[in-house]
């Protein structure tokens, strides 16, 4: 390949990465280039770079818009949450929730009681953030909003009697 070729390809190579949608790898195509290039990369090593960019930037992107999604209460995640007060409920089994996610593929729920000002929010904010990071869609809403919801639906007849 003559270098007029390969300038051609570098020219073509923006718009194939944005028909392609690789977002990622077309914002650091380039720098990555000199970089496998000073350091003698072997071209799978650098196209597996390039793919691990990629990867990166759609988990992210994914993360993030299930958290706005998600609309989970700012701060309230599991790093903040002190278990020290919470009455019954472990770290343990907050992790569990969180890892061994199948309840909720299959429908399950999680209801949480306690009197006011306990750490209610704080709780299933953390298990909701910890779901979003392993890849599980949630959804925050208070349960008079969710209350609401349903008289709204019922009244106009979304929901049957």
């Amino acid at each position: 390949m003559n270098h007029a070729t390969l300038n051609t390809h570098n020219a073509s190579l923006p718009l194939m990465l944005q028909q392609l949608r690789l977002t990622a790898i077309k914002a650091q195509w380039q720098s990555m280039t000199q970089k496998a290039i000073a350091e003698h990369w072997a071209p799978d090593q650098y196209l597996a770079e390039l793919c691990h960019i990629e990867l990166l930037a759609r988990e992210d992107k994914r993360l993030q818009q299930y958290l706005k999604d998600a609309t989970l209460p700012v701060g309230k995640q599991l790093g903040s949450l002190d278990f020290s007060v919470l009455q019954g409920v472990t770290q343990r089994q907050v992790h569990q929730l969180i890892q061994q996610h199948g309840w909720v593929k299959t429908g399950g729920n999680l209801l949480v009681f306690g009197a006011s000002g306990v750490g209610k929010t704080h709780l299933v904010s953390s298990i909701g953030y910890g779901l979003a990071e392993a890849g599980i869609r949630v959804k925050f809403m208070a349960a008079t909003a969710l209350v609401q919801l349903y008289f709204e639906a019922q009244s106009a007849h979304y929901l049957n009697q």
